[in-house]
């Protein structure tokens, strides 16, 4: 176990760290428990990257331990020879997505590598898609899939558009740890990373040459011209997603007039007859009243990170 209070205090007293940052460990100072929690060790980088509670400390998501992982990660691409590659980010719509995407991009881009950000929210197979049709060398998605909304998460992908297997996972891992002090970590601002021509904004044509190979595996497109005013469709994306590419693609596919779902928390407004649950403190729909059914739809399909 690390010794949580000298590094607590470090935290409070080095210039690195915003003040933001010291006000929520201020906080904390005569809560030896939260201390402890916090600092007695580093967030682990396990399996396809970190996962963990937002706030300030060693053992959370924040912006400066989404630096480390990204310098670690930064230091294994240097190393294989594919930093002229460059990285494609895509994050989702939890709290703090947005900012840790950009601190990765703005690591990555300190370090000599092109970071390729989405412009907004992206599903985590344009992401994988992405890394291929760019000819990344890797890929980060910021999301904590199906973890409560205090969680966030940062997970990597390699090359072949997956999450890392080993070797690299262990190779990124180890130069991670590697890193002891947090404030060594390499970062520039956006304007210096767009000047030195390592980060560049995505969208558009990326989801259209996403969508373009969506449409591709489709096997009769025909008997969909044919029956697209028969069809019913029940579709529960993540709420994140719905405005984003999945629309698009049900659009281009001829199907959206058929569309009889929405995301669960939209279904009160949607289908009166529908109850909702309430775990986890959001909507979803209860066994039993699956709008499907109720419809007469003959297909469903959902989407999540």
């Amino acid at each position: 176990m690390k010794d949580y209070r000298s590094i607590y205090e470090e935290w409070l007293s080095n210039p690195y760290f915003d003040e933001a940052t010291k006000e929520e460990l201020q906080r904390i100072k005569d809560d030896d428990n939260e201390i402890k929690e916090r600092f007695y060790q580093d967030l682990e980088f396990g399996t396809a990257g970190l996962r963990g509670v937002i706030g300030a400390g060693i053992n959370r998501m924040n912006i400066y331990v989404v630096r480390k992982a990204t310098q670690g990660l930064a230091n294994y691409i240097i190393k294989q020879g594919g930093a002229h590659k460059g990285v494609a980010i895509a994050y989702d719509s939890r709290h703090m997505s947005p900012e840790f995407a950009e601190e990765a991009a703005l690591t990555l881009a300190a370090n000599g590598i092109k970071a390729y950000k989405f412009e907004s929210l992206r599903p985590t197979p344009e992401l994988s898609f992405a890394v291929r049709n760019l000819g990344c060398i890797a890929g980060l998605n910021i999301t904590a899939s199906h973890n409560p909304p205090e969680y966030n998460g940062y997970k990597v992908y390699w090359e072949d558009g997956a999450q890392f297997t080993p070797p690299h996972d262990q190779g990124v891992t180890a130069e991670v740890l590697a890193i002891t002090d947090i404030s060594t970590v390499k970062i520039i601002t956006r304007e210096e990373a767009v000047a030195a021509d390592k980060y560049e904004i995505i969208g558009a044509a990326v989801d259209d040459a996403y969508i373009a190979q969506v449409k591709a595996q489709v096997m009769n497109q025909s008997a969909i011209h044919e029956m697209k005013d028969e069809l019913s469709i029940v579709y529960t994306p993540s709420p994140w997603y719905r405005q984003c590419s999945g629309q698009k693609s049900l659009k281009r596919a001829w199907i959206y007039q058929g569309l009889c779902g929405a995301r669960a928390g939209t279904a009160r407004w949607r289908f009166s007859h529908c109850q909702l649950s309430q775990s986890r403190g959001g909507g979803s729909l209860s066994a039993g009243s699956f709008p499907g059914e109720r419809k007469g739809c003959r297909s469903g399909f959902s989407h999540r990170s």
